[in-house]
């Protein structure tokens, strides 16, 4: 038995057996049920239906997946955990995050090591769900690029320009307005999932020996379009060329022997605000904050604000709780970093890691670095021994969202700030980290 793999035998009678022909139809069943939520993670809306209709659908799907894939093991007498202390690690920050009321992000972990199991024990699952989804992305894509180009009638831009942007939710209590366009991947959040299906549809390109492969250099060419599209447009989108960036890096590490050298590329971003902060005082790197705060907008304030308040209090331990954010104000928290312009309120600190400490507290992203840290070591393993593309894919795109997510504060990650990228993400990390060698 795999040193990673824990089986526990039932020791209660079977489970009655059902009119079904055998295991199979049950994973074929789960596997259909990831396809569906995987392209759903790149819709807001689709005509005519509301946001909120296609989060309650994501919820359903997740549950039902972790019902059929829960009896799937019981009917066959056994329970099979890769990975147990990587899974434990991820159940308690689920559990830590359930303890706080927030059930939505909680059930998308328990989900996400639902999903570590199903791919273990249905490897060949894993292209397939990825395949479809860049090929699906893909499509998405070039309708965008063609309303954006050759507006139609009736159907608006798949992202919206800054000026006269509107909610979701807004654009829907507003009958004047027609909504017979697709709304995409949390809006100006979409050139995250454009460089996602980039760094995919490229691997796929390079990595595959087929006919195949020249499809995907197309579809890289149209990926790649719509992320300058985007900045072009909106003049935002500049962490979607951040995952580009990191994949050039990875393939640089991809000799190196040092199975630490990527988790330490990958966690720099929050050595160098921590350093950053602890010179901040000295007038002669005072400029130098200013440029650098203002070029990523405001975000060296927002990081200074998060690391003062999780040293100079030992509530920072437990956390403060879901959306602190409205709550409270600066002068309340104590903080007295005067980088960037003033702010009154707490503000969201766009770094996935301090944004989760702020609210369920240091002893419990303990759990969540761990994670993350375990990720980046299989990365490099299977850079440097490939046992696919997809699984190489997906560990690239998983280190350099968790390395964008620190760095400039990326849509993507295991505790981002929407519903969609925090499910892609967890059913990327089920299907890497079920084979991790």
């Amino acid at each position: 038995m795999s040193k990673n793999m824990y089986s526990i035998s039932r020791l209660t009678k079977p489970l009655p057996n059902v009119k079904l022909e055998n295991l199979r139809e049950y994973i074929n069943f789960n596997l259909i049920i990831l396809q569906i939520l995987i392209v759903l993670t790149t819709i807001r809306w689709i005509p005519g239906v509301h946001p909120r209709s296609i989060r309650n659908v994501w919820k359903v799907l997740m549950v039902l997946f972790i019902l059929y894939q829960t009896y799937a093991q019981l009917r066959d007498h056994k329970i099979v955990l890769p990975w147990i202390y990587l899974l434990s690690a991820a159940v308690l920050v689920g559990l830590g995050i359930f303890a706080y009321g927030f059930l939505t992000d909680s059930l998308i972990i328990a989900f996400g090591c639902v999903t570590v199991i199903y791919f273990y024990q249905n490897k060949n699952s894993l292209k397939i769900i990825f395949h479809t989804f860049t090929i699906w992305l893909t499509i998405v894509t070039l309708y965008s690029l063609i309303i954006t180009f050759t507006p139609l009638s009736g159907f608006d831009m798949a992202f919206p320009l800054y000026d006269g942007y509107v909610s979701p939710e807004v654009r829907f209590s507003n009958s004047s307005i027609e909504l017979n366009s697709f709304g995409f991947f949390g809006e100006r959040g979409i050139y995250s999932i454009t460089s996602v299906g980039l760094i995919l549809s490229y691997v796929y390109y390079v990595k595959l020996n087929s006919k195949l492969s020249k499809l995907y250099l197309l579809s890289s060419y149209i990926l790649f379009t719509q992320l300058i599209t985007i900045y072009w447009l909106t003049g935002s989108g500049r962490a979607g060329f951040v995952l580009p960036i990191f994949f050039v890096i990875v393939m640089l590490l991809q000799k190196t022997s040092n199975e630490s050298i990527l988790p330490l590329v990958v966690f720099s971003p929050l050595f160098l605000w921590t350093g950053l902060y602890l010179i901040k005082d000295y007038q002669t790197v005072r400029p130098l904050l200013e440029s650098l705060n203002n070029l990523i907008s405001n975000r060296i304030a927002l990081y200074f604000d998060s690391i003062q308040l999780l040293t100079s209090n030992l509530q920072s331990f437990f956390g403060w709780g879901p959306n602190p954010w409205g709550e409270y104000t600066r002068a309340e928290m104590e903080i007295t970093n005067s980088i960037g312009s003033p702010r009154s309120m707490l503000t969201r600190p766009h770094n996935f890691l301090f944004e989760f400490m702020i609210q369920y507290g240091i002893l419990l992203g303990c759990f969540l670095i761990y994670i993350c840290w375990t990720v980046s070591r299989g990365t490099i393993q299977e850079i440097r021994q490939p046992t696919s593309p997809t699984r190489f894919a997906l560990g690239v795109i998983l280190t350099g969202t968790i390395f964008t997510g620190l760095a400039v504060g990326g849509k993507i990650g295991p505790y981002p700030i929407n519903t969609p990228q925090m499910i892609f993400w967890w059913i990327a990390f089920g299907g890497f980290v079920s084979d991790i060698h």
